[in-house]
């Protein structure tokens, strides 16, 4: 669904750690844009993202001790108007090029 280095937005920053958000870490806030870092999955086969600007430190975990991750279905990705994607590149490629009069 994501890749490492796109921009995300946050659409639901009520993460959900056994109904609490443990002290000491940092979390997104909805409405924020954030970069992947990494995607990974836990050890029930959710899809989570760390984003370069939030950052923790390492917990332990089934898998070791690891930076804990964010829920992706927390994020959609950003669309930016400057960068063409899709349809629009294709489109793009089905123009006609002009004639070249030498």
């Amino acid at each position: 669904m994501f890749r490492v280095g796109q921009k995300v937005a946050c659409i639901n920053d009520r993460m959900n750690h056994g109904g609490q958000r443990p002290s000491g870490y940092n979390y997104p806030i909805e409405g924020t844009v954030y970069t992947i870092r990494d995607i990974f999955a836990d050890e029930f086969g959710r899809e989570l993202v760390r984003l370069c600007e939030v950052k923790n430190g390492q917990e332990n975990t089934r898998l070791g001790f690891i930076e804990p991750g964010f829920d992706a279905s927390h994020f959609r990705p950003v669309v930016s108007r400057k960068t063409d994607t899709g349809m629009a590149i294709l489109k793009k490629l089905l123009q006609p090029k002009p004639e070249r009069v030498e």
